[in-house]
């Protein structure tokens, strides 16, 4: 009897510590407005592509940021077999 009283108290706890975790993460979401949604995540400059209403536009297509260069993360030899000749 005792074992079965401590074994629905440990469920009980986890039940609750499950349930103030799943409410703890919805308010873990980032602050869109500062992120740049309304302006559809912008693409910033060398200068300021890290900074809030550019960093998730820009992280997204880092690529595409003025001023900043990038490589290609594949080797010459995968490349050359997906038909690109290695030259960016």
């Amino acid at each position: 009897m005792n074992r079965m009283c401590s074994v629905r108290r440990a469920l009980s706890a986890c039940a609750v510590a499950a349930l103030l975790l799943a409410g703890s993460t919805a308010l873990a979401e980032p602050d869109e407005a500062v992120l740049g949604r309304a302006q559809g995540y912008p693409l910033g400059t060398a200068s300021n592509w890290f900074l809030n209403p550019y960093r998730v536009g820009s992280w997204s297509a880092l690529d595409r940021v003025p001023g900043v260069r990038t490589r290609s993360a594949l080797w010459r030899g995968v490349l050359e077999s997906l038909g690109g000749n290695g030259e960016e």
